[in-house]
């Protein structure tokens, strides 16, 4: 099974599952130790006995109202949640120059779900 299993959303399904309440009989029944998934970007850890489950949350997209770029390490043994602030201005430029619209920039300010741009 290896140190750490990574999927996207859950093991269910690893594309569209979201895990908002990560517990104990959900992570009891699978293989391993260490778990880590992302999709609702919303950084997170929980320990269930000898299981550990992270996510690390969204560098561009977290949903939590911290508009930072949340990520997390992992030195082998235990995980640690990181925040970073960014140029978002920045982001939102090369996003328009790439031709994105509005949609994509979500609650990049806010850190929230609302799915609009945001102006200084």
């Amino acid at each position: 099974i290896g140190t750490v299993q990574l999927v996207h959303a859950g093991w269910s399904d690893p594309i569209d599952e979201y895990i908002t309440n990560p517990n104990e009989d959900y992570f009891g029944r699978l293989a391993g130790i260490n778990f880590v998934s992302g999709h609702t970007h919303v950084q997170s850890i929980h320990h269930f006995g000898e299981r550990t489950y992270c996510n690390p949350g969204s560098v561009g997209q977290p949903r939590d109202g911290d508009p930072r770029a949340a990520f997390a390490t992992f030195d082998g043994e235990r995980f640690e949640l990181h925040r970073v602030a960014y140029n978002m201005q920045r982001v939102f430029e090369l996003m328009d120059a790439a031709g994105f619209n509005d949609y994509y920039y979500g609650g990049l300010k806010t850190g929230a779900r609302n799915l609009r741009r945001l102006e200084d």
